[in-house]
């Protein structure tokens, strides 16, 4: 959101204060290149000061104070993945220490880079260092929901707009049989000057004209009129089309305003359109130098204008305000509270009907900006919720608005893989629901299974819906069309013979399926446990997969602390279990023609962790002063790679660590090659080698007071002589 944030978007204007960039280095020593980086950011033309940066940069290539400016300056043209490369330059320099303000930057650009897991080591690294753990907590939720905004995917149809030009294109407005859209592209080498902030051109607004499929044809400028010198942005027209609330640079008499801190902000103008010209330009009351107002959307009768400020008084970087005109006046504007407005920044809001949709990357969402719709009843806010992907993504999202129909729109958006925004079209097709129905049958006799338990299972494995058979053994599930999915069902004292799939392609209702159940020759129970203090884990998750025919089942023990299920000789499962916070864990089960008829007990253990905690593995022993791998630490070795296999997602640290006899150095390089030995066993057993990191710490890490020229007994010096693994993403 390149030209977005640093032209219209309030918190890139308003963030700034000069000491963030002060660094830990006294400015009298800073080299003349550094001097004039800083000159320019001081300006906010953080373009220009990124080349001087880079400059000095090649004198004292490990200045940390130098990468950090880099990658704020990086931050505010926008450019996450250079800003990532220096924060990263600053994490791989071990004299350096991260302040809380560099955490919660290093994290949030992760997440913006899509990049969760990593992103929520940092923001526990802030939340170690900070009092302030209300933004932590809601950043690690918002990591952990992730998921749950791909939901509706398959509901939206998207398309970049042949509109769009190489610099940024954004904030489209419904006029006439167009869009009104804002553009920096170039109008002619003569016509503006470039704005210091990223080295782009002033913003100044279009209109393009709708062709078939959504897109916007014919772009010109729109109106000589109301494109000045400076910015002009945001626009919402009202009165059918008759009048227009605009936002532009804070000017008087043709000359811009800067508040007390040398700030130029946003205005808001209210024109009318006579005869072929729009006139007026009448300031809206409330503008002032000091803060900034725009972003405006405003009901055709022109009465409730909904726009963005950062004036004081608000929750976070800029909110949400209303005012209302009524007997010819715009009353005081009122922030819309707490439901809507976050710490963080709320921008673009556009009213249709009751609902108000706006962007944010306060609330919780996929990185950057996302879009949310909030409904309006009376005025007042209820749920705010995230559109989800495609809409929302881990890019900046923005400038949302929808016709009548609630069916097609457009947005705003930087996903293109590079800093500048482009206009993308969206259609909106919400999936018709379907019925499944049918009734659950003994397969042995035939007669009606009333009380059975049947699963509307997703082809990923989610338990969609369950529902117990009635006194006829009839069962109704409501689905939605063209999605593909597993019939399943259970009862104590059965199993399940046959698994029923409906097919991705079925749209219309299913009311006449029969499900069978069988009488069991086992009845296998199961439970999952914590590896370590074996107690009963409450709210995991049991996926039972039966090997014969890779039907799946999803079991959540909320509400049960063990599941059973029947079955056959000669059948065998892979069991998993599994709980957010710990490693999943397999476990094969056979029955064979042996078993006794009888209820077969099994338990599956899982092991908690935590990102960036050490994990002993124990019984690793080498040889002295050698790093090859024995016999006896392979067997440990290789509960490793189950753990890994079993969690195809993790990537790890594999360490191994050294007493306090010998050397420093020795001491250092043996474990390094221990280390490097271990992990090259675990990459044999099929783990690929980018999953794991080998570090040898050598004497530096001991986990008692046996240091150097400290006489220890063997035993303590045993207690040093370890191997360990950490997940880190």
């Amino acid at each position: 959101m390149n030209t977005l944030l640093s032209s219209i978007a309030f918190f890139s204007l308003i963030a700034f204060t000069q000491n963030i960039y002060a660094q830990e280095s006294d400015s009298n020593t800073k080299n003349f290149l550094e001097k004039r980086g800083d000159n320019q950011v001081e300006n906010f033309a953080y373009a220009r000061a990124i080349k001087y940066y880079s400059e000095a940069l090649k004198d004292d290539p490990q200045n940390a104070g130098l990468q950090l400016k880099m990658a704020r300056a990086y931050i505010k043209i926008n450019d996450t993945q250079n800003a990532e490369k220096w924060f990263n330059s600053l994490e791989n320099a071990k004299s350096y220490s991260f302040s809380t303000d560099v955490c919660l930057e290093y994290a949030k650009v992760l997440t913006d880079n899509n990049k969760p897991d990593k992103a929520s080591i940092w923001y526990e690294k802030y939340k170690s260092l900070s009092d302030e753990e209300s933004i932590t907590d809601m950043r690690l939720e918002n990591l952990g929901q992730l998921s749950s905004f791909y939901q509706d995917s398959a509901q939206y149809r998207i398309r970049r707009l042949s509109v769009n030009s190489s610099e940024s294109d954004f904030s489209p407005t419904w006029y006439n049989e167009g869009v009104v859209f804002v553009s920096n592209r170039s109008r002619s080498p003569f016509a503006k000057s470039n704005f210091l902030w990223d080295d782009s051109n002033y913003l100044d607004l279009y209109y393009g004209e709708m062709a078939e499929g959504g897109d916007l044809v014919n772009a010109v400028p729109f109106h000589d009129d109301m494109n000045s010198k400076y910015h002009e942005g945001p626009l919402s027209f009202f009165d059918d089309g008759r009048q227009v609330v605009f936002t532009r640079n804070s000017y008087y008499r043709r000359r811009s305003q800067k508040s007390d801190d040398g700030v130029t902000n946003l205005d808001m103008y209210f024109a009318t359109l006579d005869g072929d010209r729009w006139s007026g330009k009448d300031p809206f009351p409330y503008n002032t130098p000091e803060y900034s107002l725009g972003h405006p959307t405003i009901t055709n009768d022109g009465t409730t204008l909904y726009f963005v400020s950062n004036m004081p008084g608000g929750f976070g970087g800029t909110d949400l305000y209303v005012s209302y005109f009524s007997n010819g006046a715009w009353a005081q504007p009122t922030n819309l509270g707490d439901v809507i407005n976050s710490s963080g920044n709320e921008m673009f809001p556009y009213l249709s009907g009751s609902t108000l949709y706006f962007s944010s990357d306060g609330h919780p969402g996929l990185g950057g900006l996302d879009v949310y719709s909030v409904e309006l009843i009376e005025g007042e806010p209820l749920e705010v919720v995230n559109l989800g992907f495609p809409i929302s993504t881990n890019s900046d999202d923005f400038s949302f608005i929808i016709d009548a129909s609630g069916e097609h729109g457009y947005f705003s958006s930087n996903r293109a893989g590079n800093t500048s925004d482009d206009i993308y079209y969206f259609s909106h097709e919400a999936p018709k629901s379907m019925t499944i129905a049918g009734v659950v049958e003994d397969n042995h006799t035939g007669s009606l299974v009333p009380g059975a338990k049947v699963h509307l299972i997703s082809l990923k494995g989610d338990t969609i819906q369950t529902v117990e058979a009635g006194p006829g053994a009839t069962f109704s599930l409501t689905a939605m069309a063209a999605q593909g999915y597993y019939i399943a069902a259970e009862k104590k004292g059965y199993m399940l013979i046959q698994q029923l799939v409906i097919s991705p392609d079925t749209k219309e209702s299913m009311e006449s399926l029969v499900v069978k159940l069988e009488p069991p020759h086992h009845l296998i129970s199961m439970n999952v446990k914590d590896q370590e203090t074996l107690e009963i884990v409450p709210n995991a998750i049991l996926r039972v997969i039966d090997n014969s025919n890779s039907a799946l089942m999803e079991v959540s023990l909320r509400d049960s602390i063990h599941y059973e299920f029947g079955t056959r000789p000669n059948q065998s499962y892979t069991i998993l279990g599994s709980k957010e916070g710990y490693f999943n864990s397999t476990m094969e089960i056979a029955i064979t023609e042996e078993h006794e008829f009888d209820t077969l007990f099994f338990e599956v253990a899982i092991r908690k962790f935590e990102i960036g905690k050490a994990i002993r593995i124990d019984n690793i022993y080498y040889d002295n002063n050698k790093a090859e791998i024995r016999k006896d630490a392979e067997v440990e070795l290789d509960k490793l790679v189950k753990i890994l296999k079993d969690n195809p997602s993790i990537k790890i640290e594999l360490s191994s660590h050294t007493d306090s006899k010998g050397s420093d150095e020795y001491n250092l390089n043996l474990s390094q090659r221990r280390a490097e030995s271990a992990t090259a066993h675990v990459v044999s057993k099929g783990i690929d080698q980018s999953r794991i990191q080998a570090k040898g710490y050598g004497e530096t890490q001991l986990v008692n007071e046996c240091e150097n020229g400290v006489n220890c007994d063997a035993g303590k010096h045993q207690q040093n002589r370890r191997t360990e693994f950490k997940v880190i993403e």
